[in-house]
């Protein structure tokens, strides 16, 4: 999203019809921090937290677990003992251009506020503003078309959405996703075509690269000193040797890219190969790469 495109706006949006009064905080870097907040939301049986404006790569395990945990459990903040409650927070995120980690990625329900020109640019006709915004008679007006909507979804005898699916809430999918699609809106679960995480894309760039010459049924070592190479000329290495890199390059990409092996891919070929690492010997100056077809279930090339 661009700067000034209205992501806190429909945040508020969302939330003051239901809560008349909307809090927005901006997400502590500690994960200490962020656990803690969280914790005294579910105590105090706050239903949502807002987190503005975050910048940067978003990969928090806290947030990750919070999410997809229906209790709670630690320290009550200002007694000596401890919590364990329902989780009924639901958490809203906002920032521009964020990159979001894998894990985190999957447990959300992205919006892509997209706008392909400048927005500084656009001519606004009835801008929304706050004011208007916590009135009684635009709450009035956004209550009466979310009974619309779900009145319309009971008339059609609440027909869950079959289409996509947000892992780990699959009910949430169904219902939400089933009154949205009833009243002739786009899925609202489908995930946009956004940039979740660039280190992923950067990773999953460079294997395609390095397997274009890839043989049919054959497999591929590339050494460190190449990996660099094509990892500079795509303009890659940076993102790949992530913001605390080592000193020697090669150690800091076999580090990093461990956790890719086994992973499968496709090439631009539309071949699936896989990244190992089977022979790998002492010294990151002598470790090497195999790119392998991927095998079928049954052992046998698909390449």
């Amino acid at each position: 999203n661009q700067r000034g495109s209205g992501k806190t706006l429909l945040m508020r949006g969302v939330l003051q019809p239901v809560f008349d009064k909307v809090n927005v905080q901006a997400l502590p870097r500690d994960e200490n921090e962020i656990g803690k907040l969280l914790t005294s939301a579910v105590a105090a049986g706050i239903q949502y937290r807002c987190f503005d404006n975050v910048k940067g790569t978003l990969d928090s395990p806290e947030l990750e677990s919070f999410i997809t945990s229906s209790r709670r459990s630690g320290r009550h903040l200002g007694f000596n003992q401890m919590l364990e409650a329902d989780n009924n927070v639901t958490v809203f995120i906002s920032g521009n251009g964020l990159s979001l980690s894998p894990d985190l990625a999957r447990r959300c329900l992205l919006i892509d506020l997209w706008f392909a020109g400048k927005v500084e640019d656009r001519t606004i006709r009835k801008p929304i503003e706050e004011e208007q915004l916590a009135s009684d008679a635009m709450r009035a007006d956004f209550l009466a078309a979310l009974w619309a909507m779900l009145e319309g979804w009971s008339n059609q005898g609440c027909k869950r959405n079959t289409g996509a699916r947000l892992p780990s809430f699959e009910g949430f999918s169904a219902v939400i996703g089933g009154i949205v699609t009833a009243s002739c809106f786009a899925d609202p679960i489908a995930r946009p075509e956004v940039n979740l995480d660039k280190t992923e894309e950067a990773w999953t760039a460079l294997f395609r690269r390095v397997a274009d010459d890839l043989p049919d049924g054959g497999e591929k070592e590339v050494d460190w000193d190449e990996l660099i190479d094509f990892a500079e000329q795509m303009d890659l290495i940076g993102i790949l040797m992530g913001p605390k890199p080592a000193q020697d390059k090669k150690i800091s990409l076999g580090r990093r890219s461990s956790k890719w092996e086994g992973r499968q891919f496709t090439d631009a070929h539309g071949r699936p190969f896989q990244f190992g690492a089977r022979h790998q010997t002492a010294g990151a100056k002598k470790k090497f790469l195999n790119l392998l077809p991927a095998k079928k279930e049954g052992g046998e090339d698909e390449a």
